[in-house]
């Protein structure tokens, strides 16, 4: 089936640059970037295609997943036909790792050999056992691409040679795939990680001081814990970051009251929200265009439905629905329907940067909204209240739900931590962050303070806050 693959290829010549960035340039791939909506929809469709045949011959998984629907490649002549493959769970795709021993599911469509795969990788794990991926050349190719496109957004004013500190971690393709794409644009790259407390942060700090960065990437649940730390040793945070202009942040929706927050805490220029998932490589930040919440991606690269979660049909642009990404050009692992189990809703208009493809406006995982009297609600929808109280300010991004029944409940629980030592009256800061809220969204809300330990105690993983409780 090699021949499908260099019908791909045929078709997005052109569209990995695969040079160096010019700097001051606007776009990366401008032509790309700024395609006609009706050629990248045109395009997406041929793509598609042919990806529903690889992943048909090539992959035991979604082989027997479109014969248990009674579906072969040639049946699905539009798009509607394509939505009668149900999308997959990445607990699909665990049940046949465990199942059959596959570290990858039944979803490799390629030899497992050095010959042809460069690097595995694998998810967080975080709500789960973690999942693997790999990349071939071509793979790799694409992603670099993907990260240059969109690290133009963020990184347009960053001098050649100057440094770029990645505080990630490094078992995930993404912040692998990252700091090539920034290297390609001609900055200076130094991985970094920021997992742990005391030893691993005064090595932080000390890049920091002696590196001089004028960008970094740094999830924002383990940035927090950095300025906590700094905190217990009197340093000040700003003095920290004095060289930093631009921080880029992953791991959660990004509120603006939240991006607002940690540029006057640290003294940043300015912030940007990004994101990669490791399982369908799909990549995206937010251009200065746009608040922190809506992301840009490449739709040449993926092709994306917002989808009810009732009846698994596509809802229209503008409206929230469930994350469903399939990659267009993945050698691979060419996924068919990934249900990300996140609520976003698509923009599909031109930006006012120029770019035509999609944008994605995040709301929230699946699993931490709660349904009160019938309306989903996201922590992020609340964020920007809970800010707004100097008693409770970071401690908001953090907030948690709980979860009262299996279906709708009658009221909006929010567990948050306040700051003891600004906080005079509890019960008066409590009963105004309800009413606050109370008026935003009109359901009736309870407001439940937690520890400082609780609170941490929440960490799931190194970037992510488990924000949901169950109480049923």
């Amino acid at each position: 089936m090699s021949e499908l693959m260099e019908e791909i290829k045929a078709l997005v010549t052109g569209h990995i640059k695969g040079s160096p960035h010019l700097s001051g340039a606007k776009y990366y791939n401008e032509p790309v970037e700024r395609m006609p909506r009706a050629k990248i929809e045109e395009l997406q469709w041929k793509l598609l295609k042919l990806q529903i045949k690889r992943a048909y011959e090539l992959t035991p998984f979604y082989h027997k997943r479109l014969k248990e629907v009674g579906i072969k490649p040639e049946d699905i002549k539009n798009l509607k036909d394509f939505q009668k493959i149900p999308p997959v769970l990445k607990d699909d795709i665990r049940e046949q790792m465990k199942k059959t021993g596959d570290p990858f599911g039944g979803c490799l469509a390629v030899p497992f050999l050095p010959s042809k795969i460069l690097n595995v990788y694998s998810s967080t794990g975080t709500t789960g056992l973690r999942t693997f991926n790999v990349h071939t050349e071509w793979d790799r190719n694409w992603c670099l691409e993907e990260i240059c496109r969109l690290g133009v957004m963020e990184m347009q004013d960053a001098p050649p040679g100057s440094v770029f500190i990645d505080f990630g971690f490094h078992w995930h393709g993404g912040i692998t795939g990252v700091e090539m794409g920034v290297s390609r644009l001609g900055l200076i790259v130094a991985p970094m990680e920021a997992l742990g407390p005391g030893f691993e942060l005064e090595r932080c700090l000390q890049a920091l001081q002696f590196l001089k960065p004028i960008s970094i990437h740094w999830p924002l649940v383990t940035l927090w814990i950095f300025g906590d730390w700094l905190q217990s040793i009197n340093k000040d945070p700003k003095e920290a970051m004095k060289h930093v202009k631009l921080l880029s942040t992953s791991g959660d929706v990004l509120t603006a009251a939240a991006a607002e927050f940690v540029k006057e805490y640290w003294g940043f220029e300015r912030v940007h929200s990004g994101f990669q998932m490791a399982d369908t490589w799909i990549t995206g930040c937010n251009c200065s265009k746009q608040p922190p919440n809506i992301t840009h991606i490449c739709d040449d690269f993926h092709y994306v439905e917002a989808v009810d979660p009732e009846t698994g049909e596509q809802v229209a642009p503008g409206e929230r629905g469930i994350l469903v990404i399939t990659p267009l050009v993945m050698e691979a692992m060419p996924h068919l329907r990934w249900n990300n189990e996140d609520y976003v809703s698509l923009i599909q208009d031109e930006c006012d940067c120029g770019r035509t493809h999609t944008r994605l406006h995040w709301y929230g995982r699946e699993a931490f909204a709660v349904d009160v009297r019938g309306r989903k609600v996201f922590p992020s929808e609340v964020e920007t209240e809970l800010f707004e109280y100097p008693e409770i300010g970071v401690n908001a991004i953090a907030s948690q739900f709980v979860k009262t029944a299996e279906g709708s409940q009658d009221k909006l629980i929010i567990r948050v931590t306040y700051f003891p030592d600004k906080t005079k009256d509890p019960q008066k800061l409590k009963e105004g962050a309800e009413k606050k809220i109370k008026q935003k969204l009109g359901l009736d809300v309870e407001i439940e303070f937690m520890s400082q330990e609780e609170m941490k105690a929440a960490l799931t993983a190194p970037h992510k806050t488990s924000r949901l409780v169950k109480r049923y």
